[in-house]
């Protein structure tokens, strides 16, 4: 299996924790080409705790394609059904859902800079009763951007993230558990609004 990330800190901030991933750039991977192995690039949230229930939120720091992957399975195998969320492909200009191993996809095309190279851009992905929907900023079901329903859905077990096509990124993941982590490795300014 393919990890793709450098480190792990969790800030305390705003009585959420953060996890913050970096993802490396993972070349030019995408379910498409790799079918079989793509989540074996994604790194799971579960690693560091991250518990499962119907939606996530994060801010993410990238040139272009960070990818969010949904997944049946908690071992987050290629070859069960997954949803992918992709953030700024087709060179910035798109949100996309996918739906694999049925070929399933919906996109919503965005005006240029979806993603930033230099700032971190705030999103929230809820599922419920098979709908999907993505917003922007962090506070969740507001300023949603695309929504779709899948008639045919699954539980998530696993969420993992991945950058590519050129673009490495910086992940901050907000975790709403309750619990308070105070581990500060490194000073990040993190403005929530």
């Amino acid at each position: 299996m393919h990890q793709n990330l450098s480190e792990n800190i969790l800030i305390f901030c705003l009585g959420k924790s953060v996890i913050l991933i970096q993802t490396n750039n993972t070349g030019n991977k995408d379910a498409y080409k790799y079918p079989d192995n793509i989540l074996d690039y994604h790194t799971s949230l579960s690693r560091y705790g991250f518990k499962i229930d119907n939606s996530v939120t994060f801010l993410i720091k990238a040139c272009n394609n960070a990818f969010v992957s949904l997944c049946r399975s908690k071992q987050m195998s290629s070859k069960e059904n997954y949803y992918e969320i992709a953030f700024g492909s087709d060179h910035n200009f798109k949100l996309r859902i996918r739906r694999f191993h049925q070929q399933v996809e919906s996109y919503k095309l965005m005006h240029a800079g979806v993603l930033d190279c230099y700032e971190y851009k705030a999103f929230w992905i809820s599922w419920i009763n098979g709908s999907i929907s993505i917003g922007k900023g962090v506070d969740r079901c507001q300023n949603e951007v695309l929504s779709w329903h899948d008639p045919n859905s699954f539980s998530i077990k696993s969420i993992g993230v991945m950058t590519g096509y050129g673009s490495t990124g910086e992940w901050l993941v907000l975790s709403y558990t309750g619990k308070i982590y105070l581990f500060i490795t490194q000073l990040i300014t993190v403005y929530l609004y």
